[in-house]
């Protein structure tokens, strides 16, 4: 799933969160390859199935779970349109494209977090997101 739009603040890196993406957050990492990010814009997951067709010159001939991550002009406006389509907040709206501002959109699942000092974890991830949500201090898989 795709929970949004960020973007990479730092160079990859291992452990950054040695707990990211656990259940009681007690376990290790599954993911130790990480990444801070800042959330440009946070979401309604998007399934692959929603996304698929935009992406689907970049999925692996032999593995179709998997796919180049470098996006050309096109697949980049139509998956900022598609995710702009279902926000639920605007962190910073510095996008090439204006964002809808979140009114009614909820997370219904949510797999967010608070951690009460203003940042949110994400404590559970399909296999095919990569990224955390919340502020600069963020983590994703890198």
């Amino acid at each position: 799933k795709l929970h949004g739009i960020f973007e990479a603040v730092s160079a990859g890196q291992m452990k950054i969160d040695p707990h990211a993406w656990t259940l009681d957050g007690e376990e290790d990492t599954p993911f130790p390859a990480q990444v801070r990010v800042k959330v440009r814009m946070q979401c309604l997951p998007l399934t692959e199935d929603q996304f698929r067709p935009i992406l689907a010159k970049n999925y692996r001939q032999h593995d179709t779970n998997c796919f180049w991550f470098e996006l050309d002009a096109s697949q980049n406006e139509k998956l900022i349109s598609l995710l702009s389509a279902s926000p639920v907040r605007s962190i910073v709206s510095s996008l090439h494209r204006p964002t809808k501002p979140a009114t009614s959109c909820q997370l219904s699942s949510a797999p967010i977090v608070d951690q009460g000092d203003g940042t949110s974890r994400m404590t559970r991830l399909d296999l095919h997101s990569c990224t955390s949500t919340g502020n600069d201090k963020e983590i994703g898989r890198a």
